[in-house]
């Protein structure tokens, strides 16, 4: 159980509807731009770049200002992941379907934190 609470706490387990698609942000105005994760991979070397703010003397408004007007990813895929729209904290995977945390793995339903793993349906911390 602790180990659950532990892995549990590296992400949120909620997802949430902005404009017909899953995103691990809510719509608030705290939020930068919300992006589609291919358009955050192929853009991501030069965000940083691109935007600047000037200096006001007062540091975390001046951070607030940033992370406001920097795109963040609606939900976080890495190594271009195959049919995994619907998952977040996706990793080099194939056909997952709201998971979170599928890493390395296949066919994967309703899914919690899996490693290495094929055909898992509704479960919750998978490893190898």
């Amino acid at each position: 159980r602790d180990a659950v609470k532990y892995l549990a706490s590296w992400s949120p387990l909620t997802m949430h509807k902005l404009e017909g698609k899953l995103s691990r942000f809510p719509d608030t105005s705290r939020n930068g731009v919300i992006v589609d994760p291919e358009f955050f991979a192929q853009e991501r070397d030069g965000i940083l770049n691109a935007h600047t703010v000037e200096y006001s003397g007062d540091f975390f408004a001046d951070l607030i200002c940033l992370y406001r007007k920097c795109p963040v990813a609606r939900l976080y895929h890495s190594r271009d992941p195959e049919n995994c729209s619907y998952t977040d904290m996706t990793v080099d995977s194939k056909n997952c379907y709201l998971s979170f945390v599928p890493v390395r793995s296949e066919n994967v339903l309703y899914s919690f934190n899996i490693k290495d793993s094929k055909d898992i349906i509704s479960s919750v911390s998978v490893r190898d």
